[in-house]
């Protein structure tokens, strides 16, 4: 299907958040507990739901956004039978700088108790200081706990006072321009947004009345580099793309990829390239498929990554090294190992960031909470929000 009017087909996607996606069930990380219970009902910021639950997931990376594995291969990829294995460490790569980050520091707490969301966490920017805040999305509300560059620090603040979640999904990516990320839910009539205005979310808008909806994914990143986050509609047909004017998508939108690409480790969209714009990767056992943006379409497929590269927890791309590309990220039940990109591909070599096992048993995110630039690796547990610090 492309453009979606009136109800569309519901896809659960079921992504870990990771690829477990809002949700990451497996236990680990670098410190050690017990299988937990989940926090009492008290413990903030849970409020009783006071509508019906939302049965979609969603991806759980705010700087690179993902779509569930589907077991097909990208277009005219021959398949495969391979399977990615463990990643085996290797050395720093030659390409390192200065000032270029190569593993995730210690572990830090960044909450000093529980901050979940009924609907899930995310990170994402929401008062333009640079540093991504932690957002919890319950059915009556959206509460957010700014950064401040050491910690998710209280008050929890409502941001809507209201109910705002989208039955599909919930997103927060800056669609306006402002550099504030602003509140986004998915309907399947129509895409409503809640602008930041720092403090808040503000007053509720259709951006895409009749619902622009995808059937694998619906993701928000900026495709054109004009700084503003567009909306993607991943369908097995194609990806389609309606461009933000900063106050609504569309109304035109067009097929990116006639005839569609799917792979068996899902579908990614982030800059891997540097130039602003947010490129397609497919992931595949036998390589890393890169479509390349050029503002209005995608450029020649290419394999950047022979071989393959998998997460066995979840893949993302974000940009940990701090070179304004964003990299490739394998979470795995031993460790979390990144392969950088140069712009123009993956370096040959990957490293171990973490020395051990880093999972979040609410799920595994990467973003800049620190505003130095450089994406960090977040793990929300029942207990905590703990965060690892890309470090040089």
């Amino acid at each position: 299907m492309r453009r979606r009017t009136g109800k569309a087909k519901v896809l659960i996607v079921f992504n870990t958040l990771f690829l477990a996606i809002l949700a990451c069930s497996s236990l680990g990380g670098s410190k050690t507990t017990d299988t937990p219970a989940p926090p009492p009902a008290s413990t903030s910021p849970h409020i009783q739901a006071t509508t019906g639950s939302n049965d979609r997931g969603e991806d759980q990376h705010p700087d690179a956004t993902q779509t569930q594995p589907t077991g097909n291969q990208p277009t005219n990829i021959p398949p495969t039978s391979e399977s990615q294995s463990q990643p085996t460490p290797l050395p720093p790569s030659s390409a390192s700088q200065s000032n270029r980050a190569t593993e995730f520091g210690p572990l830090e707490d960044w909450t000093k108790g529980a901050y979940i969301g009924e609907d899930g966490n995310k990170f994402a920017d929401v008062n333009g200081d640079g540093m991504a805040d932690a957002i919890a999305v319950d059915f009556t509300s959206i509460f957010v706990r700014l950064s401040n560059g050491s910690e998710f620090p209280l008050p929890h603040v409502n941001w809507t006072n209201d109910v705002f979640y989208g039955t599909r999904q919930t997103s927060f990516a800056d669609v306006t321009g402002d550099r504030l990320a602003d509140a986004i839910a998915v309907e399947n009539d129509g895409l409503y947004v809640r602008p930041s205005t720092g403090s808040n979310f503000g007053t509720m808008a259709n951006w895409f009345p009749g619902g622009f909806v995808g059937n694998v994914s619906t993701t928000f990143v900026d495709m054109n580099g004009d700084g503003k986050a567009d909306v993607v509609a991943h369908d097995e047909d194609g990806v389609y793309v309606a461009l933000s004017t900063g106050s609504r998508f569309g109304p035109e939108h067009s097929n990116w990829v006639p005839g569609g690409v799917m792979a068996k480790y899902g579908v990614y969209f982030a800059d891997i390239t540097g130039d602003g714009m947010a490129d397609c990767i497919a992931v595949e056992a036998d390589g890393l498929y890169v479509y390349p943006s050029a503002g209005a379409g995608f450029g020649a497929m290419s394999n950047w990554k022979p071989g393959g590269f998998a997460g066995e927890v979840i893949t993302a791309f974000a940009d940990v090294t701090g070179d304004g590309i964003a990299d490739a990220i394998a979470v795995d039940n031993a460790s979390v190992y990144v392969l950088a990109s140069n712009g123009s591909g993956f370096e040959p070599q990957y490293e171990d960031w973490t020395q051990g096992a880093y999972i979040g048993e609410r799920g595994n995110f990467f973003a800049d909470v620190d505003g130095n630039g450089k994406a960090d690796a977040i793990a929300v547990d029942w207990a905590s929000v703990y965060i690892r610090r890309a470090t040089p």
